[in-house]
């Protein structure tokens, strides 16, 4: 199946929709009632059997985390939405215990977490003034890219989960951006990073990054 999110014309707000690869038959999990909110598709859940969903409202000031069960369409509020309050997931952790979320519950800033699923606890992964964003997971799962916008710059930086600490990504000093959504910026063996790098002196470029040497070039 295929997951993605579905918005008739007809329709104010967006829901998450299934697609039978065989049968191309589309069915509606989610059924919005609230015009200014939309629900967006996350990832699988690592049995395949539901979706992790972000629902949030129009304006981005309120929204929260759900798990959507992809045969019944039941739907589970995993972080739930308060008022000025906005928690979205970007990816789920290879082994399905965590979440790579991103959230201002904590702080003034949004600030970059990780959501354990047993524990309903959030483990913040560098604490910052700045506003940051969580990224997705290494596909072996040892780490979690996230970035940090800090006073015009775009910093990168990977949260390790077994010693939980933080190692910087040594790039050139500008806008920093992992080059796709969830965790795509890493090679399939976990060992490279592919950034999109620009600055003030220096034209957009693409930079790979070695994450065992610390080391990057174009």
């Amino acid at each position: 199946s295929i997951a993605f999110d579905r918005k008739l014309n007809s329709e104010t707000n967006y829901n998450v929709a299934v697609m039978e690869a065989l049968t191309h038959r589309v069915r509606v999990l989610t059924h919005e009632s609230q015009p200014d909110f939309s629900w967006h598709v996350v990832a699988w859940s690592k049995d395949g059997k539901s979706l992790i969903a972000n629902r949030f409202n129009a304006t981005r000031t309120e929204g929260g985390i759900w798990r959507v069960d992809t045969a019944s369409g039941q739907a589970t509020e995993l972080v739930p939405a308060q008022a000025d309050v906005i928690t979205t997931a970007s990816a789920i952790s290879p082994d399905g215990r965590f979440l790579a979320v991103t959230s201002n519950s904590a702080s003034e800033q949004q600030q970059a977490g990780l959501y354990d699923l047993s524990s309903k606890t959030f483990i913040w992964l560098a604490r910052s003034p700045w506003e940051q964003d969580a990224v997705g997971f290494s596909p072996d799962g040892k780490s979690l890219l996230f970035g940090t916008d800090a006073d015009g710059r775009t910093e990168l930086a990977l949260y390790e989960m077994m010693s939980h600490t933080v190692r910087p990504v040594l790039l050139p000093p500008g806008v920093n951006a992992p080059t796709g959504p969830n965790g795509l910026a890493f090679s399939p063996d976990s060992r490279l990073l592919l950034v999109a790098h620009q600055a003030s002196n220096v034209p957009f470029d693409y930079w790979i990054y070695d994450i065992a040497t610390g080391k990057g070039h174009t």
